[in-house]
């Protein structure tokens, strides 16, 4: 007697692919990519959206003037991104709890987010048929979606480092300096320290950070806002995608992986002027074959 093998159609809307689960391979490729994602790897978006949610906006290398004053880089708290990390985490934990539930043949340990992600996603047999995985499915890739927006967004302020000026003391002034951007995205010419009142040339200061930014390194978002500062209008994802082609003239590669404290997930660093040359020459040629 043959057994006969009952399909089903995909749980995920729109979709009616027949499968022998709940969801179709397709579709639980995409959730494990976006496991993955939030597991660490290549992208490591929890880490990143944690940086976005503190408004941590700094290069892995320090950039800008030293102050022998010692003074500490105001955090800006980020309520957006925080909700949906926050959201994120629940999220996870909420599968995580309902999978170990119901895999009982699978030892049972207490897991952060980032190791529910990695675990889901290093089982996915199981996790095709796990029910509810088409909202599962469903609510990942949205958050996906909604955390690029928010670490690609454009920020509201221009970073220009340590004010540096001579105070009475002969110190410097530790002072973090920020340029607020118009409606078209301009800062002003000129601002002053809200500490020692000195006025600061903005487009000078710009064309200073970026001179030492150059030999530094950051994640993509980092580079793109720093590149966006001389107008090279360079996106996190084309910062991604010159990473990845292996063709791009220059032969751009993740700089260093950085190692985050406590997790030990790898974070990609890129090298801004390896960036700046792969986009110069990028123009060139499309400049000749036009």
């Amino acid at each position: 007697m043959v057994e006969e093998i009952v399909t089903i159609d995909c749980g995920v809307s729109q979709c009616g692919a027949p499968t022998q689960d709940r969801i179709c391979r397709t579709h639980l490729n995409d959730l494990v990519t976006v496991l993955r994602h939030f597991a660490g790897g290549d992208e490591n978006l929890l880490v990143e959206l944690e940086t976005t949610a503190t408004r941590q906006a700094q290069l892995g290398s320090p950039v800008g003037v030293k102050t022998r004053g010692g003074g500490e880089k105001p955090v800006f708290f980020l309520e957006s991104a925080s909700t949906l990390l926050g959201d994120i985490r629940r999220e996870l934990l909420y599968w995580g709890a309902l999978a170990a539930d119901t895999w009982t043949h699978l030892q049972r340990r207490d897991r952060g987010p980032r190791d529910i992600a990695a675990w889901l996603a290093s089982v996915p047999g199981l996790l095709a048929g796990l029910e509810g995985v088409e909202v599962m499915h469903a609510r990942m890739v949205a958050f996906e979606k909604h955390v690029w927006r928010i670490i690609d967004a454009p920020r509201k302020h221009v970073y220009l480092g340590n004010c540096a000026s001579e105070v009475e003391d002969g110190s410097e002034c530790p002072r973090y300096l920020y340029a607020p951007l118009a409606n078209d995205g301009k800062p002003p010419a000129f601002i002053r320290c809200p500490g020692c009142r000195a006025s600061v040339d903005v487009v000078q200061r710009q064309r200073d950070l970026v001179a030492r930014a150059c030999a530094a390194e950051g994640t993509a978002a980092e580079v793109s806002r720093v590149l966006a500062r001389i107008g090279i209008p360079v996106q996190p994802a084309t910062v991604r995608g010159y990473a990845r082609d292996r063709m791009v003239q220059g032969k751009l590669y993740p700089a260093r992986i950085r190692v985050v404290e406590a997790t030990e997930d790898g974070h990609p660093l890129y090298n801004i002027r390896e960036c700046l040359d792969v986009y110069m020459a990028s123009e060139a040629k499309r400049g000749k074959a036009a």
